[in-house]
């Protein structure tokens, strides 16, 4: 009989100040991680190409070191040094391949270069390659283009 009265008497949780307060905080910290994660989402790819660009341009730099400072010495088997009448340099991107990440990248190398540098994207490899070329460079430099995202980088971040 006790129980009964009990339960007549209790209200539904949503009714109650804490139940309101629980929802409330639950709603809160969904939309937060929500929020977090869309943003997550947006800022990662243009940092990911921000970091690539820093990594391209140092490797670049320490290539062009390398070939002042010691000459005879060989480069590592994926860096090469093309000449600069060479057939095999790739030609500029058109206007039409100027939306993709890869043209992004490259325009982000190239402001962060000397002026006058050249930067394109061809293939000598099965990697796709950087090539770079500064006014007073004799050869093109090749080197492996950094990777710019990683294929399960949607599941990683979910988990």
């Amino acid at each position: 009989m006790c129980l009964c009265r009990m339960t007549n008497n209790m209200r539904p949780l949503i009714d109650s100040l804490f139940g309101r307060l629980a929802l409330l905080v639950v709603t809160v910290l969904l939309f937060s991680h929500f929020a977090g994660y869309a943003l997550y989402r947006l800022e990662g790819n243009q940092m990911q190409t921000h970091y690539a660009v820093e990594e391209a341009a140092f490797l670049i730099d320490a290539v062009r070191r390398h070939v002042a400072s010691s000459p005879t010495l060989p480069l590592p088997s994926r860096v090469h040094l093309v000449a600069s009448s060479s057939s095999a340099v790739p030609p500029m991107l058109t206007d039409r391949d100027a939306d993709t990440p890869f043209a992004h990248f490259r325009d982000d190398l190239r402001n962060q270069m000397p002026p006058g540098t050249q930067v394109r994207l061809g293939k000598l490899g099965k990697p796709p390659v950087l090539w770079v070329h500064e006014p007073s460079d004799h050869n093109w430099i090749v080197v492996p283009l950094p990777p710019l995202g990683s294929p399960n980088a949607l599941e990683r971040s979910v988990l």
